[in-house]
């Protein structure tokens, strides 16, 4: 095989059949590409969430009519200076990633088979680190069905787009905003409160205080004079008829 983009997988390595047949899109062969269980849309752009991994499948199509295919090859092209060759990862015993052959392309990411066993399906895993920047994408699929001398070469191709898509800045940007307004309301509350309770009790003492001290001293200087005064005239003219 090889690790070219576009439908030449078959070359390379590969001994050429005499009646070696490029036959269509992967559509054509009765074969689908699944992402999280929906199946991608070979004329749109498939959004692809960054810091998430993605369950990605290349399976028989129930109503294709095709019941196996033996190779396939799985080419993430960046197309960017990123390096993805760790972004397409399987725990599938058909599968093997970064493969040598593509290795020869900086920053391509793939999948692609051990043996050339009849498959139904293989299933894989593709995660693309937060800080990684947004852009289009473009996933290579190839799905064999033959490749020897008596059956010739048969291989389905299609090119699918992957929108690349999550702002890396925006759960940072929105931790700051919420945590600014919660420290600052404690503040103004507590001020205010503790004011008023303060000022109210300084007027009322003063006024109570002060008439109680005052009445009793005029009420006790009109007593004593009046007695004093009476009795001093009534001795003088007692004395002066004898």
């Amino acid at each position: 095989g090889s690790c070219n983009a576009g439908s030449t997988p078959v070359g390379g390595f590969h001994l050429k059949r005499a009646n070696e047949n490029t036959t269509g899109f992967l559509a054509d062969g009765g074969y689908e590409l699944v992402v999280d269980g929906m199946k991608v849309d070979p004329n749109a752009s498939f959004p692809i969430e960054k810091g998430v991994s993605h369950t990605i499948s290349l399976a028989v199509d129930p109503e294709g009519g095709t019941n196996f295919f033996r190779g396939f090859l799985l080419r993430l092209d960046p197309s960017s200076d990123t390096d993805a060759t760790t972004f397409l990862t399987s725990l599938d015993p058909n599968v093997e990633s970064d493969l040598s052959l593509c290795q020869q392309f900086p920053g391509v990411g793939s999948l692609g088979h051990i043996a050339n066993s009849n498959k139904t399906a293989i299933t894989g895993s593709l995660t693309i680190p937060a800080d990684v920047p947004s852009g289009d994408w473009t996933l290579d699929v190839t799905a064999v069905k033959f490749n020897t001398a008596q059956e010739g070469s048969f291989w389905y191709n299609t090119a699918f787009l992957l929108q690349i898509e999550g702002d890396s800045v925006g759960p940072p940007a929105t931790a700051f905003p919420t945590a600014s307004p919660v420290a600052s309301t404690p503040v103004p509350s507590s001020a205010p409160t503790v004011a008023p309770t303060l000022s109210t009790p300084a007027p009322s003492s003063p006024p109570t205080g002060s008439p109680v001290e005052s009445t009793p001293t005029p009420t006790d200087s009109p007593t004593e004079g009046p007695t004093t005064s009476t009795s001093a005239p009534s001795s003088p003219p007692t004395g002066s008829p004898v």
